[in-house]
């Protein structure tokens, strides 16, 4: 089981402190299997928080290794649950502490950087996406053939 000292409950909090809360109070997040973490690996990252996650068939299995892929965190992904267990004992490791730590800065000093946070190139990129899929639909092609005639 998981201890008392284990488990923190917190007021409402604003949303930067609830989250510096978070990352002061947690090593790595342990994505769930049926449903990855959405909003909340998002939110981990944010912070500064490695997430172990494990991908599956489906796109809500999928979400938080798409986001983990765009982080340093990505050797947090498992390939299986044998993985996903190992890279859980690794990281809870006190000799390995350093180095999670170090992944820790490395996505703080990144995050802004990061496709996954860099809101000028996320709207920079949809906005190019938008003009293909629309000159594609006017010239009557798929957006796929309209980019190879770029």
């Amino acid at each position: 089981g998981v201890s008392d000292e284990a488990v923190a409950f917190t007021p409402v909090l604003p949303k930067e402190t609830h989250l510096r809360y978070k990352a002061a109070l947690t090593d790595v997040f342990l994505d769930t299997f049926a449903f990855n973490g959405h909003g909340t690996v998002s939110q981990m990252l944010w912070a500064g928080v490695p997430s172990i996650s494990l991908p599956a068939e489906r796109i809500g299995q999928r979400i938080a290794s798409a986001l983990l892929l765009s982080s340093p965190a990505a050797p947090f992904i498992a390939r299986d649950e044998a993985d996903y267990v190992a890279l859980a004992l690794a990281v809870s490791d006190p000799r390995n502490h350093p180095q999670v730590q170090q992944v820790r800065e490395q996505i703080h000093a990144e995050r802004m950087t990061t496709p996954l946070f860099d809101i000028k190139r996320f709207v920079s990129d949809y906005e190019r996406l938008l003009r293909i899929v629309w000159e594609a639909y006017v010239a009557g092609l798929s957006a796929a053939e309209k980019e190879g005639q770029r």
